[in-house]
């Protein structure tokens, strides 16, 4: 295919999560070269058969600078949000610990970190012990900003349907330093985007409106995309100013 030419690497590793689903990183290696991967594991203390996801993490080059990525996809809602809360805390717990990491070290780490975290950005996993913000006036020195959070705060639609009703589980969440715009690479709230072209979606059947056109309906192939919608993080290189 024509994607051959374009240099596409990719950062993945099996994970022990039951379903066998796992994260990775898609990159080219002409704009971004890793010098350092780790692939941090989700563990509870309390139930010894418990099994998801690992964060995968890298350290690489981008133009001249040092970028940080953070790959997540946190456990699911799927035997109740109640019931599975405290998994996705372990993973927010994980999540923070190796991003202090690095910002005790480098404070002015330009920090990038991305997923499906099925929590919303306001629930406690994000905003209390990740401590992702979702206000920028209290953005400060070593704090998180939950892009997503705040670019997509007003609007109707979100990455994922749920009985009817869009959430956003699908976030960017960036260090406090890539927010300022005289540093070498930068973004910003309006930056991030949900990418929703007609041909990602289908009608709802029992309700008004569309849904993302998904792959698979249990053990059905249903011919689509995913049930998630993509999404989307610009960074600016200062020469653009």
């Amino acid at each position: 295919t024509p994607l051959v030419k374009q240099n596409y690497r990719f950062l993945h590793k099996d994970s022990e999560d039951s379903r066998g689903i796992d994260v990775a990183l898609l990159y080219r290696e002409n704009f971004f070269s890793p010098i350092d991967v780790n692939y941090y594991k989700v563990l509870s203390q309390k139930d010894s058969t418990f099994r998801t996801r690992d964060i995968l993490y890298t350290k690489g080059v981008i133009s001249t600078d040092t970028l940080h990525v953070f790959v997540n996809h946190w456990p699911s809602r799927w035997q109740g949000t109640i019931k599975t809360q405290a998994y996705r805390n372990i993973a927010a717990k994980v999540l923070r610990e190796a991003v202090d990491s690095i910002i005790d070290v480098t404070p002015d780490a330009k920090v990038i970190i991305m997923g499906d975290f099925n929590d919303e950005p306001d629930d406690a996993s994000l905003s209390r012990i990740l401590q992702a913000k979702t206000d920028l006036d209290s953005v400060i020195d070593n704090n998180l900003c939950n892009l997503s959070g705040i670019a997509m705060s007003d609007q109707e639609m979100g990455t994922y349907k749920y009985k009817g009703l869009w959430v956003t589980i699908d976030q960017f969440i960036v260090s406090a330093k890539l927010l300022n715009i005289e540093n070498s690479w930068y973004t910003g709230k309006d930056d991030v985007n949900i990418f929703c072209p007609e041909f990602l979606l289908e009608n709802e059947k029992d309700v008004p409106g569309k849904k993302p056109f998904r792959t698979y309906i249990g053990y059905r192939y249903a011919e689509g995309f995913s049930d998630h919608l993509p999404i989307c993080l610009t960074l600016h290189k200062e020469a653009d100013n």
